[in-house]
């Protein structure tokens, strides 16, 4: 079975209105707000459940730029992506589905790990990268047992996975989790299920990309060219880290009744939202509201620091709901996170008025 998916839909469609509502947003800002935000990469989009579309604007949203842990939820993605696919080729028949339970995973190793090495030359022949870091450690992944009623077996993650999986998400100073999950999975699935779920693009290498374990472990990065830091080895844009908020958030990432409301519920924690970090730009006083977040922070190699954040946010008195992801927020002191945040409700407001 080839273990990727086809390239998802983008949900995310250019619109005149929320442009119309952005710039209109950024004008009002101070002189001294729009030093925080004038050249940073932001995506707003509009949900619009079940259309199929939802009308976005912002700036510089192909800008491929370092990003920090906001690069997690592709890792996240790619953990239940390759969950689906053992899951599947465990149901048809012939093949790894027929081998005995103790012997089900080397079988889906022995039918996966050659799509997985050929699916990103440029991480398979990158110098001295050996077998192991490219395709998954599928034991240390997965758990496998058989429903004692029927003949099926059934695919859960290993328990400690599913724990790293969960501290990596909801824990943005769980680095060693992440790190766990990223040389879990390998780099080579990691980056072909972005690839080929349309959220890297070669050759022009933008797009989402991780081939780094945020430490220095002795493994070797991957690394691909970023506007803010260089050659970087986790780096994305906001278009496509917004576009895979909005796969999640409409049920379509990994599937049709596939994984995409654990993925939502796993994001669904807005105390570690920016905006709620004491001292709050909004509180429950304000219309909006954080419901899903996942933030990164990290250093630049010409110092300084850069601040991302990919959530949803709920307008109260319309309920609407938008996808929000900005990156290379440059400080990350209560003016430049207010400015960030009036930006984003401006924008709101102007467009639902």
């Amino acid at each position: 079975m080839f273990p990727f998916p086809g390239a998802y839909p983008t949900i995310l469609q250019p619109d005149d209105k929320v442009n119309a509502a952005f710039e209109q947003a950024m004008n009002g800002l101070t002189g001294a707000e729009q030093d925080h935000v004038r050249l940073m990469p932001i995506t707003i989009a509009r949900v619009q459940p079940g259309t199929g579309s939802y009308p976005s604007a912002g700036q510089f949203q192909q800008e491929v730029d370092y990003s920090a842990s906001l690069l997690k939820v592709a890792v996240m993605y790619a953990a239940f992506e390759l969950h689906r696919f053992v899951t599947a080729v465990s149901l048809l028949p012939g093949g790894p589905s027929f081998a005995p339970v103790d012997q089900f995973l080397d079988a889906v190793a022995a039918d996966f790990d050659g799509h997985i090495l050929d699916a990103v030359p440029r991480i398979r022949d990158f110098p001295g990268m050996p077998r192991q870091h490219v395709v998954p450690d599928y034991k240390n992944i997965f758990r496998v047992h058989e429903d004692p009623l029927i003949p099926v077996k059934i695919v859960e993650f290993h328990p400690t996975f599913e724990q790293h999986l969960h501290r990596m998400i909801r824990d943005s100073e769980a680095t060693p989790s992440a790190t766990h999950c990223i040389q879990a999975l390998g780099y080579g699935y990691i980056n072909g299920a972005l690839l080929h779920g349309g959220f890297f693009r070669e050759p022009d290498l933008s797009g989402i990309w991780i081939a780094g374990d945020f430490k220095p472990s002795g493994r070797k990065d991957v690394r691909i060219p970023s506007v803010n830091d260089g050659d970087v080895a986790q780096a994305t844009t906001t278009f496509d880290m917004a576009n895979l908020y909005a796969l999640i958030n409409e049920e379509i990432l990994t599937g049709v009744g596939g994984f995409s409301p654990r993925m939502r519920d796993l994001l669904a924690n807005p105390r570690n939202a920016w905006f709620v970090t004491p001292p709050p730009n909004w509180d429950d006083t304000f219309n909006v509201v954080v419901t899903h977040t996942k933030v990164g922070l990290g250093p630049l190699k010409a110092g300084g620091d850069v601040f991302s954040e990919g959530i949803i946010v709920h307008e109260k008195r319309h309920e609407a709901d938008f996808v929000v992801v900005y990156q290379d927020l440059r400080l990350g002191t209560q003016e430049a996170f207010g400015a960030v945040a009036k930006l984003i409700e401006a924008t709101i407001d102007a467009v639902l008025a």
